[in-house]
């Protein structure tokens, strides 16, 4: 089972690797009043795969709206909450090989 698993062509390890790209925008932040070292950004985020390889080519979009939730940190920040909200949530969804 696994190796069928991994041998599918949208497993993570697939070849040849999907081509993607992310747009991001309407970028907004706050900083939170409870606690002076975090900040909450939220934005829209659209991201674009192609998979080729298979002789058709497989091209998906994915669209919503993210929330990052960002720590202070003697370095600079740590993001400590990362959030998708896809606008097609309740729809059946293939693997997701890519992070969003």
């Amino acid at each position: 089972m696994r190796i069928r698993r991994l041998s599918h062509p949208r497993a993570y390890g697939a070849l040849p690797m999907p081509r993607t790209a992310h747009l991001v925008g309407n970028v907004t932040a706050r900083r939170l009043a409870e606690s002076g070292l975090e900040c909450e950004c939220r934005s829209t985020v659209m991201m674009a795969e192609y998979r080729g390889g298979s002789g058709r080519g497989d091209r998906r979009l994915w669209a919503g709206r993210q929330t990052h939730r960002l720590r202070r940190a003697a370095d600079g920040f740590r993001i400590v909450l990362k959030r998708v909200d896809l606008i097609d949530c309740d729809a059946v969804h293939g693997i997701l090989s890519v992070p969003i």
